[in-house]
């Protein structure tokens, strides 16, 4: 397993995009635009990227001198990046983790984080979703990274297949890997809701962490 080094929280991209317009056709996610999941910035255990994350199930007991301890066990953490292309920032307040056809709850948790909206150039006080509603510059649509909690201790203790080791038995999981869905809603200043879906799949095994 990988260490990811850096700080975990609500964190705002530094890039911007100009936008003439918010796109064709209809749906939340042409406003809240989903753009993908990161594991930058992320001190953790299990070793989270783009399309999947490696999942500890299982604290194996470790021998260190003549001492058992437990090896190196976190809960997972991810980062989910959106670009708000309409006027008024959005408040996410769920998230939803789903594996269907698993047997496990769906876990929804409350988090209260700001996808800040479009700004006019120059004038970081005006909000915008179109060019034309700036005076003579463009409307800037920024990325915010949202980090929240993946999996908790709890789903990894559902999600197990078989008996994890003990300190007299070697265990016997049998390693997995299983589509997750996750479902991002929040609000406006109008109060609109905007529900927006992605997808992401995990290996679930009991990794051998002893010595980290």
């Amino acid at each position: 397993m990988r260490w990811l080094s850096g700080a975990s929280g609500l964190v705002v991209g530094m890039f911007m995009v100009g936008v003439a317009g918010c796109g064709s056709g209809s749906g939340d996610d042409l406003i809240l635009s989903f753009q993908g999941f990161s594991g930058e910035g992320i001190t953790q255990q299990d070793s989270v990227g783009a399309t999947s994350a490696d999942v500890d199930v299982c604290q194996d007991p470790c021998l260190e001198g003549d001492t058992i301890v437990g090896e190196p066990f976190t809960q997972t953490r991810l980062n989910a990046i959106f670009v708000n292309q309409g006027k008024s920032d959005i408040i996410l307040d769920t998230i939803t983790v789903s594996v269907p056809d698993s047997g496990i709850p769906d876990r929804t948790q409350s988090v209260s984080a700001r996808v800040v909206g479009g700004r006019c150039e120059g004038n970081p006080e005006q909000k915008c979703a179109f060019d034309d509603e700036c005076s003579g510059g463009s409307c800037l649509h920024q990325s915010t990274t949202v980090n929240f909690l993946l999996y908790d201790f709890l789903f990894k203790d559902l999600v197990v297949s078989g008996q994890c080791p003990t300190v007299d038995s070697p265990g016997s999981v049998i390693a997995q890997t299983l589509d997750v869905r996750l479902t991002f809603s929040g609000t406006d200043e109008t109060e609109e809701r905007f529900t927006v879906r992605a997808g992401y799949q995990s290996p679930f095994a009991n990794f051998d962490n002893c010595g980290d």
